[in-house]
């Protein structure tokens, strides 16, 4: 049995439902209008007291053993113990069930687009033979390097051909990704254009991994190491730029005003958080609070 119609129920279990007559103590509690659930064409429902309590439980009538035995099932809110169990001994699920298996498996099973037959046809048709290539390492390798060639120049550019000169800001971070524990660096920059229009670049990121040798006199060397050679690749230093602007973590504020000899600004968002966290008295220990209150 594979689903739950009525024309698929045994006569002896539905003879047996229809005859069944409660033991003592039991009191047989019949379907509502309109309710279908599988478990009252295989079983029964009754009720029972138990520590002054009404209890209601479902009575397995699928089979001569479950009938000779009196198997009975607590039902709760749900009713998948019962429905559990006769999927495990029966192997009996509901049309409902089957269905939702059958599609699940077909998505689970789906190809992806580039495997279509028509997908395949299309991609012939329309890429130029010179331009197919085996995807592999190698080859996104290369593209990555080829994309980041690409909007360097892009950037560079830009960069020559529009920023007035000293009045460029840059904004450093650096954060943690708590799921992954990786520490990164990263380094904004904003500027005028000539059109007198508000502009910023992410120059770059990337993770924060210096070995114990070179971070043996601190982070702070590895950290201006990288800012001065991501701004060299687009042919800027620090004496392009008036200011900078970052939390007020002790690294990253020594790296724009005693590092790159910058004038340093509170990074809004981050003053913003700062300033909510100390009128709220938020803080580690309690004796550290400013806030009384």
């Amino acid at each position: 049995m594979s689903n739950n119609r009525s024309m698929n129920v045994p006569v002896a279990v539905r003879d047996a439902i229809r005859n069944y007559q409660p033991l003592p103590g039991f009191t047989l509690v019949p379907p509502k209008a309109g309710e279908r659930s599988i478990i009252l064409q295989w079983g029964v429902r009754v009720t029972v007291e138990l520590d002054w309590k009404i209890c209601t439980g479902w009575i397995c009538l699928g089979s001569e053993s479950c009938r000779q035995h009196h198997k009975i099932i607590k039902l709760y809110e749900k009713t998948s113990k019962a429905t559990k169990h006769l999927k495990d001994v029966h192997s009996i699920t509901s049309d409902k069930s089957t269905v939702f298996g059958a599609l699940l498996s077909r998505e689970m099973t789906l190809p992806a687009l580039g495997e279509y037959e028509e997908s395949r046809l299309l991609n012939e048709l329309v890429t130029n033979e010179r331009y197919r290539t085996t995807t592999n390492a190698q080859t996104v390798t290369d593209a990555i390097g080829e994309l980041y060639a690409s909007v360097k120049g892009e950037i560079t550019n830009f960069i020559f051909e529009n920023i007035v000169p000293n009045i460029t800001f840059f904004y450093c971070f650096r954060g943690s990704s708590k799921t992954q524990g990786e520490r990164y660096l990263g380094l904004r920059i904003y500027c005028i254009d000539n059109k007198c229009r508000f502009r910023s670049f992410l120059l770059g990121t990337r993770h924060f991994r210096p070995s114990y040798g070179e971070r043996d006199g601190g982070i702070r060397i590895p950290f201006k190491r990288w800012i001065d050679q991501i701004l060299f690749d687009f042919g800027l230093s620090a004496n392009n730029s008036f200011g900078g602007t970052s939390d007020a973590g002790a690294d990253v504020k020594w790296m724009l005003t005693e590092g790159l000899k910058l004038q340093w600004e509170w990074c809004n968002p981050h003053l913003t958080n700062t300033a909510t966290k100390a009128a709220c008295g938020i803080v580690n220990y309690k004796s550290q609070s400013k806030n009384k209150g």
